[in-house]
């Protein structure tokens, strides 16, 4: 796992955790990125997710779940993105208390979101 400190102006405004894919499902992976210091978690996916509400382990309903879990239990925001196209996109924001922030489609595109930081 890896940590960046995002500077802008010569000032650091946040630090950035990374992580792939399944790491999101370990809790440990998370957990280990706050303590270094993390208060923004990437995740990029290259998963062919079924569709919202299917019972299957990785759907994104499942995927939602654990990212919302993960994110609560270390109260820090986790960006999941995932590709579009050939997979089901999908991509979206949690908040430091599991609140989902923002939600992409099944297209590809781009959103932005405010996340504060001390």
């Amino acid at each position: 796992f890896t940590v960046h400190a995002l500077r802008q102006n010569g000032a650091q405004r946040c630090t950035l955790g990374t992580m792939i894919c399944f790491d999101r499902e370990i809790p440990e992976s998370v957990r280990c990125l706050r303590a270094m210091g993390a208060h923004l978690v990437a995740c990029p996916l290259a998963t062919d997710t079924a569709p919202l509400g299917a019972a299957a382990l990785g759907g994104r309903a499942s995927n939602e779940v654990i990212t919302r879990c993960r994110a609560a239990e270390n109260e820090v925001f986790i960006a999941v993105v995932n590709h579009a196209g050939q997979f089901n996109g999908g991509s979206f924001v949690v908040g430091p208390e599991g609140e989902v922030l923002t939600q992409m489609g099944q297209s590809p595109g781009v959103e932005v979101v405010d996340i504060p930081v001390q």
